[in-house]
């Protein structure tokens, strides 16, 4: 990292960052063409889950190359100044490189599931019916490589 002194090293403070997001996004390439999509997702500590419809451009995209990458920025605010070279942006974030795969057995995917839902309401307990997870795609997200970083 270039600024070494805004790099956030401590793992309790990147799980905290994975804790508090609500939205991620997920780059993905294809044949040299980025492509970004905005996703929920779910962190259990080791993995992230994003959940999706069993068809479309990220899939596709997904098939030829697993490789993708997360950015997750949990909380931001401008810093406006009197000098347009002076405004500044405070934030916390984590980028995750990783490999993606899909789910395919059941209580994998209402494992993942579960573990999307609790990002958001770590409260309650929800079910996921058979049917619905049979057209529910599941990802699960290996991290390959997690950097932090706080201005």
């Amino acid at each position: 990292m270039r600024r070494a002194e805004k790099e956030i090293v401590e793992r309790r403070e990147i799980n905290n960052i994975f804790q508090k997001g609500r939205l991620a996004f997920l780059a993905l390439a294809d044949g040299g063409a980025p492509y970004v999509v905005p996703v929920c997702y779910g962190y259990d500590g080791q993995a992230l889950y994003i959940h999706s419809a069993p068809e479309g451009k990220k899939l596709a995209m997904l098939s030829s190359n697993a490789q993708v990458c997360l950015s997750i920025v949990p909380s931001w605010s401008v810093q406006p100044a009197d000098e347009a070279c002076a405004w500044g942006l405070t934030y916390e974030s984590v980028i995750v490189e990783g490999r993606a795969s899909f789910l395919v057995d059941r209580e994998a995917k209402r494992a993942g599931l579960d573990t999307i839902m609790k990002q958001y309401d770590p409260e309650r307990d929800y079910s996921f019916p058979d049917c619905a997870l049979d057209r529910t795609l599941v990802l699960r997200i290996n991290p390959a490589h997690i950097t932090g970083k706080r201005s």
